[in-house]
């Protein structure tokens, strides 16, 4: 008999969240809104309600998770905060900006990865804010929470969105346990609290090291970093660091959550066209067989002049990064569940064009990762429409004899980077750690200025 976790769905009221801040007290899992996206969250201090977490999502043991705090004082009982971080939470917390910093010692390492540092967020949502305030009155001192989706999935805005995702997942575990050794689910609870504002995650600044660096661009441009700061603050690629990694045949060890080269991806695949690709993007797509297309940005009278059906239009890209980040995740979502066999998305320029335009970095980030398996050719028409819709495993181009070197390159890379291991893995030892985290110059990791 196939066990499961129950799900239950809250409402914002202040009963309802005082509630789910004791479930999460208690070791429960907890799906609530922020201002960027939905988070996940587990009690930081309970290994078994972290490993929990990592095996709902499917989510590699060895990525560590972003600490959720409700201010300063829980904030200063996970890291050693240095006046760059105080300068920075003073102008920005709370708010959708997560800093890596060097741990505290005795701290809990359950949702750590090893790491001789924890990435922190104080989130502005006011239903986060009520939870993590309730959370602390408890006597909890922080709340682990990645995005409330499927492990490299398109991440949820909507509190539909996410009981859709919820349900998948703990429907996913209960058939697992059936014959793998997952750790037992506690009942998963959502709190509704609307819209997100952001529409994309936090970004994610590296104060670990002797000059502060963006690992993942976000809401919190660089250009307000530098502002506060009154220093340069580069942005350091993931594939500079996947790339720093093989260089050191080191295993990447990620320091905080969304900093990988494939992320928030639909799970059919994803075109990013701009005008100049565009012709023989559809003609690649005619040659292939493929009939339906979800288009963004693509005019729907182009389609189907070529020939091609439309199974779900949504118009033009709005002018503005900021619009485009709201509705992202929901487009992309939607476009995934319609009929479409292949999503095309048409930038007004080329993305290395685009990313260096104010306001564009964070926008352009979340689009080139959602479309980095569809372009090195791991996600296909075809193989979209054999695979399973939650967690499916893509088979290495190395087994496929007539795929090119450097195909079958790309896609060790990226399955070494999403392999969940469903038991806690030995911990890599702290001098491995530093070898990645902590030896590497800026012209290492290739920083964008």
């Amino acid at each position: 008999m196939m066990e499961q976790a129950n799900f239950r769905r809250l409402s914002a009221d202040p009963a309802e969240i005082d509630e789910a801040a004791s479930h999460l007290r208690r070791g429960g899992i907890v799906a609530f809104p922020t201002e960027t996206v939905y988070g996940l969250g587990a009690n930081a201090s309970k290994q078994a309600a972290i490993e929990a977490l990592f095996a709902l999502k499917q989510r590699p043991s060895h990525h560590p998770l972003i600490i959720h705090v409700s201010g300063l004082a829980d904030a200063s009982s996970w890291a050693k905060l240095n006046p760059l971080a105080l300068s920075l939470i003073g102008a920005l917390w709370p708010g959708p900006l997560s800093m890596i910093l060097p741990r505290r010692p005795g701290i809990p390492m359950h949702a750590l990865a090893a790491q001789k540092t924890v990435a922190l967020r104080c989130p502005a949502h006011p239903v986060a804010r009520a939870l993590l305030n309730r959370f602390s009155a408890l006597g909890g001192k922080g709340v682990a929470a990645p995005s409330a989706n499927p492990y490299g999935k398109l991440s949820p805005t909507d509190a539909d969105h996410v009981e859709a995702d919820m349900r998948r997942m703990m429907q996913a575990h209960a058939a697992r346990r059936l014959h793998l050794s997952d750790p037992k689910l506690p009942d998963c609870w959502l709190i509704d609290g609307g819209q997100s504002e952001a529409g994309i995650e936090s970004t994610v600044l590296d104060l670990s090291t002797d000059e502060p660096r963006v690992l993942r661009p976000g809401v919190v441009s660089r250009e307000q970093l530098e502002a506060i700061l009154g220093l340069p603050v580069p942005l350091i690629k993931p594939e500079a660091i996947e790339a720093n990694a093989r260089k050191r045949s080191s295993l990447v060890l990620p320091k905080a959550s969304g900093t990988l080269l494939s992320h928030y991806a639909p799970n059919k695949p994803l075109y990013v066209l701009d005008p100049a690709s565009m012709a023989a993007r559809l003609e690649a797509l005619r040659e292939q067989g493929i009939k339906q297309l979800a288009l963004w940005g693509v005019a729907e009278q182009l389609a189907l002049d070529q020939g091609f059906e439309v199974a779900l239009s949504l118009g033009e890209l709005a002018d503005s990064p900021e619009a485009i980040a709201q509705v992202l995740y929901r487009h992309l979502r939607a476009m995934d569940e319609s009929e479409g066999q292949a999503l095309l998305v048409l930038l007004p320029s080329l993305m290395e064009q685009l990313a260096q335009e104010k306001g564009w970095e964070a926008v352009i980030d979340r689009i080139e990762r959602a479309g980095y398996a569809t372009k090195h050719g791991l996600v296909t028409p075809k193989s979209a429409a054999k695979s399973e819709p939650l967690g499916h495993q893509m088979a290495l181009p190395s087994q496929r004899a007539h795929q090119p070197q450097q195909q079958a390159q790309a896609s060790q890379e990226f399955q070494a980077s999403q392999q969940f291991q469903p038991q806690p893995q030995p911990q890599p030892s702290q001098e491995a750690s530093d070898d990645l985290d902590f030896d590497m110059s800026f012209d290492d990791l290739g920083a964008t200025p």
